[in-house]
């Protein structure tokens, strides 16, 4: 459960604060009802909301490391027509936000999205994710400076440390590698200044098990399933649950979704047809073959009756022959003994 004007935001209707605007004008409507209230809460699964009458849906929660340029402002808008993170960013399609700051001139990774639950968590001073700079500081950097950095200087009224190391160093400057837990307002100038330093450069080169290897100034890349799993392992947020979303109103079910009612004998009367059908077809075929077989059997009767007939054409045609040769031999005989 979000709070509407959070999710109004999300869906990229307009900014948080503009929208509880338009929701004390009764312009969104939540299940069918007008929602004036600001602390009233949905649930972006199952509540239908609307504003000017049209569905506003959630939308995919993304994850973005942006390498923030030099004077560059970490907001939205800027009123002073300032470029802002969102101009070196550009359109992703969905509403996004910087997750904490980074100063006008400090450079480096800036994490950029649109889930407003994990980005609270991994912002909120109790998660203690650690940020990694790497700090230039005119001059020499001595023993005695790392020590003050490392054991806390007081700010605010209260003491704040870092883990600091030596990275680089030259006649003129000294790069550091400085880790906090916490995020102060111009936290590391301070901290310097407060151990006898000055600061020229700040790069943040991590935050949490996020990295900026591989950006350059001005560039942007999605983060990885992994490295968001990582995230949240870092601030203990659990993954959520991946949940299908509601059909569209008005969209019909689709064809062959819907169950029969089974009969008494326990099918459908769909397959009983289908059944019936089907025994029918099987008396028509078996109609078929005891057909072919009569028509054979007449066939194969015909044939032999034929041969029949045609067998006893040639006895009958022997017989008148042996008749024919009797009737000659008698004759050849009787003209003999009358020679005689």
């Amino acid at each position: 459960m979000i709070r509407l004007q959070r999710f109004l935001a999300q869906a990229g209707i307009d900014s948080r604060r503009k929208c509880e605007v338009l929701i004390q004008a009764g312009r969104v409507r939540v299940n069918g009802k007008v929602v004036r209230e600001m602390g009233t809460r949905v649930d972006p699964r199952m509540d239908r909301v609307h504003f000017d009458g049209q569905r506003v849906m959630a939308q995919e929660l993304v994850w973005y490391a942006l390498y923030k340029p030099d004077a560059v402002v970490c907001t939205v808008d800027d009123p002073q027509g300032r470029e802002t993170v969102m101009d070196v960013l550009g359109e992703q399609g969905v509403r996004l936000y910087p997750v904490g700051r980074l100063d006008y001139h400090t450079t480096g990774l800036l994490l950029m999205t649109n889930d407003g639950e994990l980005a609270g968590a991994v912002a909120h001073p109790r998660s203690s994710v650690p940020r990694t700079y790497h700090v230039k500081v005119k001059g020499e950097v001595d023993g005695r400076m790392l020590e003050m950095l490392r054991e806390g200087v007081e700010l605010d009224g209260r003491m704040v440390k870092a883990r600091a190391s030596l990275l680089t160093a030259t006649d003129k400057n000294t790069w550091l590698e400085m880790e906090l837990t916490s995020g102060l307002n111009h936290q590391i100038h301070r901290m310097v200044e407060a151990a006898g330093g000055k600061v020229l450069k700040i790069i943040r080169i991590a935050f949490g098990p996020i990295t900026v290897e591989g950006l350059r100034p001005g560039r942007h890349r999605r983060l990885t399933q992994k490295e968001l799993n990582e995230l949240r392992d870092a601030v203990g947020v659990a993954v959520p649950k991946r949940q299908a979303r509601p059909a569209p109103e008005g969209r019909r079910a689709k064809r062959g979704t819907t169950r029969r009612r089974p009969t008494k004998g326990g099918a459908t009367s769909g397959g009983a047809k289908r059944d019936g059908a089907s025994s029918g077809g099987a008396k028509r075929d078996g109609a078929k073959r005891d057909g072919a077989k009569w028509d054979g059997a007449k066939r194969g009767g015909a044939k032999r009756d034929g041969a029949k007939r045609d067998g006893a054409k040639r006895d009958g045609a022997k017989r008148d022959g042996a008749k024919r040769d009797g009737a000659a031999r008698g004759g050849e005989a009787r003209g003999r003994s009358k020679r005689k």
